[in-house]
């Protein structure tokens, strides 16, 4: 996965506790690989589909191994229609759907 700037990127990567993500965009310029969805959050994977149509990727054991909690992906959750209870333990990987096959 590389880093891009703002401009024109398509995903982005949003760290627990900070209100700045990072721009990426897969290795091979098309569609994140498995390894890199895990690399990018920390651990086996779970999506979760956006009301804008976007796919967020986040730690699927996160709240599990106590990752911090991210209060932007939790916001991006709760405006998705998540459960108000709910929330996102570390990394957030937010990309489009023919970002990932």
């Amino acid at each position: 996965m590389k880093n891009k700037s703002a401009q024109g990127a398509a995903a982005y990567l949003i760290f627990p506790n900070q209100k700045s993500s990072l721009c990426v965009v897969p290795a091979n310029g098309t569609d994140f690989s498995l390894e890199e969805m895990q690399s990018a959050v920390g651990g086996f994977i779970q999506t979760i589909e956006l009301k804008d149509g976007r796919i967020m990727v986040i730690h699927e054991e996160g709240k599990l191994e106590n990752l911090p909690m991210n209060k932007t992906a939790t916001a991006l959750l709760h405006d998705a229609g998540g459960m108000l209870t709910d929330w996102i333990a570390g990394n957030a990987l937010v990309c489009n759907p023919d970002q990932i096959k």
